[in-house]
């Protein structure tokens, strides 16, 4: 028996799978396919939200760092809106026009 002999009779002998078989390897191999397509469809909506909160959080940081923060310190808005403590009229919102806190 050669390999040609081996050959013939592994084609005309050898498994062969009946229909049912192969619709059930196909319906296998649909759904594996069906998974991995939500599985990244989960991963692209986590990175899409992930980098909608990065934007966010740098675009907050980024306003707070040009208007001064909200530190306290003496160059915010509640130094050009209210009177100093020292004046006498401390404490009091500045009027629109000139500002007269009582210097």
């Amino acid at each position: 028996m050669d390999l040609d002999d081996v050959r013939e009779l592994l084609a005309d002998e050898g498994p062969q799978a009946s229909p049912q078989e192969l619709e059930r390897a196909r319906q296998r191999a649909l759904a594996g396919h069906r998974r991995a397509k939500q599985r990244g469809r989960r991963l692209r909506s986590r990175v899409v939200t992930l980098a909608a909160i990065a934007g966010l959080t740098v675009g907050t940081a980024g306003v707070f760092s040009m208007a001064g923060g909200a530190s306290g310190n003496d160059n915010g808005s509640a130094k050009s809106l209210y009177c100093p403590p020292s004046s006498p009229n401390g404490g009091i919102v500045k009027a629109p026009a000139p500002a007269s806190c009582g210097k």
